[in-house]
């Protein structure tokens, strides 16, 4: 009889663990319908972003150990790279104001589809130069891209809570299934973002932020080149995919990417027609035909009909710009 208890007991202790997720077992047995009803539970209204377009044009800089808030402004950024180079930028070849030609992929392999659902994609073989960010010692998660050597993007809003406070935060290289590659992660040291995002977070449209890391990351899992499209107009009809590590199908800790394209481009941000999901904040979007990076997954938005109803959903994508070029190249 106490052994036909221990049993028991054994059993009921294996079930409640694995029904209540103390092991993270990746499930992808979720029907469409509760995809878009988990979607529209996670979305926003765009009217909240829409509101607040203000132009900046200086970036805030907080450095590790420091509490004091230093700025660079854009002008400053251009000038240096313009005297770094020795040319100027109508003339040069070395210098090109819209575009990071530096791409380095140290593990080239052609990506082979392998769907999970009709909306998120399972990335296979894995890409290794995305980062997964643990928040908050894990209590939350995002998603961050190397861009150079020891820069990485992300969203501002998976790096400060509501009081501009930096959050804890540990980037994770080439991760995927539950661990990074060969277990490797990073701190920051200097952190870049938007004065006007700072003063107001409902702004999405400066909901951006560059890493300067502990470690030359870059050198060992490549990084991503960085494009700037001259006129808004270019980037409409853009076929992109986004990369991230979302809660919904793989529960943050795999990665996986959508497709869809650019639309309701403005001067730094746009939309585009595939989705996102928490845990994908911070990811790249990438341009179809070579995977350089045109911006980042801030939010997921709703559209609605006349009648208020919800039709479908778009990714509200923060645009890399020339100030962010600039600013990259400032390290070469």
């Amino acid at each position: 009889m106490k052994r036909f208890l221990k049993i028991t007991t054994f059993l009921c202790i294996i079930i409640f663990i694995f029904s209540n997720g103390v092991f993270a077992v990746e499930s992808n047995d979720i029907s469409n319908e509760e995809i878009y009803e988990k979607l529209n539970e996670y979305a926003e209204d765009i009217e909240i972003f829409d509101e607040f377009l203000i132009e900046d044009t200086e970036f805030v800089v907080q450095r590790k150990g420091s509490d004091k808030l230093e700025k660079v402004t854009f002008n400053e950024l251009q000038e240096e790279n313009k005297l770094k180079y020795n040319k100027v930028v109508t003339e040069t070849s070395y210098y090109k104001p819209n575009i990071r030609e530096s791409m380095r992929d140290n593990f080239t392999q052609l990506l082979s589809e392998d769907p999970s659902t009709d909306l998120f994609m399972r990335l296979s073989p894995k890409e290794y130069r995305l980062c997964r960010l643990t928040i908050n010692g894990g209590l939350s998660s995002g998603t961050g891209f190397l861009v150079g050597p020891k820069l990485l993007l992300t969203a501002a809003h998976c790096i400060y809570d509501e009081n501009n406070n930096i959050m804890p935060v540990v980037f994770y290289p080439a991760y995927d299934n539950g661990s990074s590659h060969n277990e490797k992660s990073s701190g920051w040291q200097t952190i870049y973002s938007y004065p006007t995002w700072r003063d107001n977070h409902e702004n999405r449209a400066y909901d951006l932020a560059l890493i300067e890391l502990d470690w030359n990351m870059g050198d060992e899992f490549g990084w991503f080149g960085s494009q700037s499209y001259g006129t808004n107009p270019e980037m409409n009809g853009l076929s992109i995919k986004e990369y991230g590590f979302p809660k919904l199908v793989g529960n943050a800790k795999s990665q996986y990417y959508t497709k869809g394209s650019i639309q309701n481009t403005n001067d730094t941000y746009f939309h585009t027609t595939a989705v996102n999901y928490e845990g994908m904040s911070g990811g790249p979007i990438l341009r179809s035909s070579d995977n350089y990076a045109v911006g980042l997954v801030s939010a997921l938005i709703r559209n609605r009909n006349i009648f208020g109803n919800v039709t479908s959903f778009e990714t509200y994508g923060r645009r890399i710009t020339q100030d962010i070029i600039d600013l990259i190249n400032s390290y070469n």
